[in-house]
C-alpha cells in the first residue's frame, strides 16, 4: 500500500478547459491532483505515480478512453486502480463499452461538482476498504502458514518420543497404556495430515495459478507412489489407463487431487477396494477425469455435503477423518477453471470426477517406471538443475549414490553425518538432500528435525535406508522427511525423484522400496548357500552403469570398507560400547546386502540383533563368521566380470 497523506487523483483529458473545470471541482477536497493530456501520457503517469483513482475522458486523439482503460487493466501495475469515465456520450451503448473496458463508474459532461465528488469519494472509500481487506488476508495467510509450519516441529518431536517409548518400554506396558499410546500416536499423525492440508490451502492463496499442459499419467503415478503403503494395506486393485488426454492444469496441485480421490476410494470402497481411473469429454468440451469405486454408494443428501469444509458423511465404514480433503479438491479445481462432482447411488459405488480445459499444446509424456531407466543420461541434469547433498557415513554408499546421480548429469556434495549436513546447509542452500537415516554423532532423523526448525527455505529431504517397513517410513516422515527410498537406490526410483523435484511436483510420503529392500527374513533361506547373489549385483551394476570400470570401482570400495567396519566392531566390543557395536554391525549387514553378499549380511545381522539386545559376548561370537564370509565374498567378487553378471 502506498504511503501518502493525501489521496491522489489522475485526470486524463486532452481539453484544457475540461481539465481546469475538473481541477477546480476537486481541489477543495484536499486531494493531490495530477494531469495527463493524452491516453499514452496517462498510461505512463499511472505506472509512475500509482494514483488512487483515475478520471478518464472518453474522446481523445490517439488512443481513446476505452482503449486507455483496457491497457490500464491489462498492466499488473495499474490493473487495480479504479477508473471513472468522463463523457458527454450518455447513451447506453457507450456506458456498456466503458464497463466492459474495466471502468467502475462514469460522470457526464458538463461536470456537476456534487456528483463528481460523491462518485470520487465513494470509489476512494471502496478502494481503501479493498486494500485493507487485501492486507488482512495477506496477514492471515502468513499467520496461518507460519503457525501450521511451526506446529510440525513439536509434533515431530512428540511422535518421535512416543515411538522411542514404544520401542523401549512398549512390551512391558499394560493393554490400557498401550491403547492410550496408540491413540496419542494416531492423533499426532492425524494432526500432521491436517497441518499439511492447511499449508496447501495457504500456498494456494499465495501462489499464482500457472495453467500449463499437464502429463496426467505422471501426476497419477506420483499420487500412487505416495499411497503405495495404503494401497498395499487395503490389498486394493487399481485399473489405470496407459494414455490420458491433454489438459491445462498445475501438476503439484493435481497430484493432491488424485491423492485425495484415491485415498477416499481406498478407505470407503469395497473390501477389497477396486478402483478404476479414466477420462472422457463433457458435452461442453471440457476434459473429465474420474475415479470409480466399488463402495456402498452415497445418498443425494450426502453427495451435497461432500465438497464442503469439515463435512463428513455417515458411512458404515468406520474411517476417521477431518473433512478437509475434498473441500481442498474443490478449491484447487475451481482455481484451475474446472468443476468437481460425484455420481453415486446406494449400493452401486461412486464416481468422483473433476474437469479441466483441453489443450492442443504438446505435453511431454511421463515415462512409465520401466522406461525411466533408459532416460538416465546427462540431459536430466540440464533440464532439471538441482543442488544435491548426499549424507551417508559409509564411503561406498556415497560413491554408489554419486555414480548413480552422475548418470543423470548431476554432481553432488557429500556429508558423513548429521552434523556435517548442518554445516553444509549453513554454508550454501540445497534443493534436494538424500539423508541416511542411521549415522554417527547426529543421525539423519535428528539432522532433519534441526533443518526443519532452523532453515527458512524447505529443501526436499529423502530418507535413505536399508531398513524397509512402515514403522521406519513413519519415523522418517514424522521427523520431517518427504519420503524414503531403499539403499542402494534403483535408477527408476532416482529418476522419479529427480524429475518430480526438478519440475516442482509434490514429493511427499514417498515410499519407493523395491524387492531388494524387503525384510531380511525373506532372504534367510539363501544366506547359507549364496556367497554373492548375482541378481542383486546385476541390479547394483545397472544402477551405476554396466562397464568394467564401474564394477572395479564399486567392488574395490566395498572390499576396502568392510575390513574397516569389522575393525570398528572389534574396537566397540573391546570398549563394551553397545551403541557403537550395534552401528558397526548394522553397517556390515546393510552394505553386505547392497552387494548381494548374503552370508556376510546375515552374519552382520546376527551381530546387530545381539548388540541391540545388549549381548556383546554373543555379538563377539559373530566376528568369526563375518570374517569367513568376507573372505569368501572377496574371492568371488575378484573373479566376476560384467559379462558374467549381466549374463546371469
Amino acid at each position: 500500500m502506498q504511503s501518502r497523506d493525501k489521496k491522489c487523483i489522475l485526470i486524463v483529458d486532452d481539453n484544457v478547459t475540461n481539465l481546469k473545470v475538473a481541477i477546480e471541482t476537486l481541489k477543495g477536497y484536499g486531494l493531490e491532483i495530477l494531469i495527463a493530456r493524452s491516453g499514452e501520457s496517462g498510461l505512463e503517469r499511472a505506472v509512475y505515480a500509482q494514483p488512487d483513482l483515475i478520471l478518464l475522458d472518453v474522446q481523445m486523439p490517439g488512443i481513446d478512453g476505452f482503449e486507455t482503460c483496457r491497457r490500464l487493466k491489462a498492466n499488473e501495475q495499474t490493473a487495480e486502480i479504479p477508473v471513472i469515465f468522463m463523457t458527454a456520450l450518455a447513451n447506453i451503448e457507450n456506458k456498456v463499452r466503458g464497463f466492459e473496458a474495466g471502468g467502475v463508474d462514469y460522470v457526464t459532461k458538463p461536470i456537476q461538482v456534487e456528483e463528481v465528488w460523491a462518485r470520487v469519494n465513494t470509489h476512494l472509500t471502496i478502494r481503501d476498504l479493498q486494500r485493507e481487506k487485501e492486507e488482512r488476508i495477506q496477514e492471515l495467510d502468513a499467520f496461518a502458514h507460519t503457525v501450521a509450519h511451526d506446529l510440525k516441529n513439536p509434533l515431530a518431536r512428540i511422535i518421535g518420543g512416543l515411538e522411542f517409548l514404544e520401542m523401549m518400554v512398549g512390551p512391558s506396558l499394560s493393554d490400557d497404556l498401550k491403547r492410550i499410546m496408540q491413540i496419542s500416536m494416531n492423533g499426532s499423525r492425524q494432526m500432521v495430515d491436517i497441518i499439511d492440508e492447511l499449508l496447501l490451502l495457504a500456498s494456494m492463496r499465495q501462489e499464482e495459478t500457472p495453467a500449463e499442459p499437464v502429463s496426467m499419467g505422471g501426476v497419477v503415478q506420483g499420487a500412487v507412489d505416495r499411497l503405495s503403503n495404503l494401497i498395499e494395506e487395503y490389498e486394493a486393485e487399481l485399473k489405470i489407463p496407459d494414455q490420458w488426454p491433454a489438459a491445462l492444469g498445475y501438476a503439484p496441485w493435481l497430484e493432491e487431487v488424485w491423492a485425495n480421490y484415491i485415498s477416499n476410494g481406498l478407505k470407503y470402497g469395497g473390501r477389497p477396494p477396486r478402483l478404476e481411473l479414466g477420462a472422457d469429454q463433457t458435452a461442453e468440451g471440457m476434459v473429465r477425469f474420474w475415479i470409480k469405486d466399488n463402495g456402498e454408494g452415497l445418498s443425494e443428501e450426502d453427495q451435497a455435503k461432500l465438497f464442503n469444509e469439515f463435512s463428513r458423511v455417515k458411512t458404515q465404514t468406520k474411517i476417521k477423518g477431518h473433512g478437509l480433503g475434498l473441500s481442498i479438491v474443490g478449491r484447487i479445481i475451481r482455481r484451475l477453471g474446472g468443476e468437481v462432482g460425484v455420481e453415486s447411488e446406494p449400493d452401486q459405488g461412486s464416481t468422483f470426477f473433476f474437469t479441466l480445459s483441453p489443450t492442443d499444446q504438446p505435453v511431454e509424456p511421463e515415462p512409465h517406471r520401466a522406461e525411466i531407466e533408459a532416460a538416465a543420461d546427462q540431459e536430466m541434469g540440464q533440464k532439471f538443475p538441482l543442488r544435491i547433498l548426499v549424507a551417508d557415513d559409509n564411503s561406498t554408499n556415497q560413491k554408489l549414490m554419486l555414480m548413480s546421480l552422475a548418470r543423470f548429469g548431476y554432481e553432488a556434495r557429500t556429508a558423513g553425518n548429521g552434523r556435517e549436513v548442518v554445516e553444509r546447509v549453513k554454508q550454501s542452500p540445497f534443493d534436494l538432500i538424500f539423508m541416511d537415516v542411521d549415522m554417527p554423532e547426529m543421525d539423519g532423523l535428528e539432522a532433519t528435525r534441526w533443518l526443519r526448525e532452523h532453515v527458512e527455505y524447505r529443501p526436499l529431504i529423502i530418507g535413505f535406508s536399508a531398513l524397509s517397513g512402515e514403522k521406519n517410513r513413519e519415523r522418517c516422515l514424522a521427523a520431517g522427511m518427504d519420503g524414503l527410498i531403499g539403499k542402494p537406490a534403483e535408477t527408476t526410483d532416482l529418476a522419479a525423484i529427480l524429475r518430480r523435484a526438478g519440475s516442482g511436483q509434490t514429493v511427499s510420503n514417498l515410499n519407493l522400496f523395491n524387492g531388494q529392500n524387503s525384510p531380511d527374513a525373506a532372504d534367510q533361506d539363501r544366506f547359507e548357500e549364496t556367497v554373492v547373489d548375482p541378481d542383486t549385483l546385476k541390479k547394483l551394476l545397472r544402477t551405476v552403469g554396466e562397464n568394467e570400470s564401474n564394477l572395479h570401482l564399486i567392488t574395490s570400495s566395498f572390499l576396502e570398507d568392510i575390513p574397516l567396519l569389522i575393525e570398528e566392531l572389534k574396537i566397540a566390543l573391546r570398549k563394551k560400547s553397545q551403541p557403537e557395536a550395534f552401528r558397526a554391525a548394522h553397517s556390515i549387514k546393510s552394505l553386505g546386502k547392497s552387494f548381494g553378499a548374503l552370508g556376510l549380511s546375515q552374519a552382520g545381522r546376527q551381530a546387530e540383533q545381539l548388540a541391540e539386545q545388549g549381548d556383546l559376548v554373543g555379538a563377539a561370537d559373530q566376528l568369526r563368521p563375518i570374517e569367513r564370509y568376507f573372505d569368501l565374498t572377496k574371492t568371488v567378487l575378484s573373479r566376476m566380470s560384467v559379462e558374467e553378471i549381466i549374463g546371469t
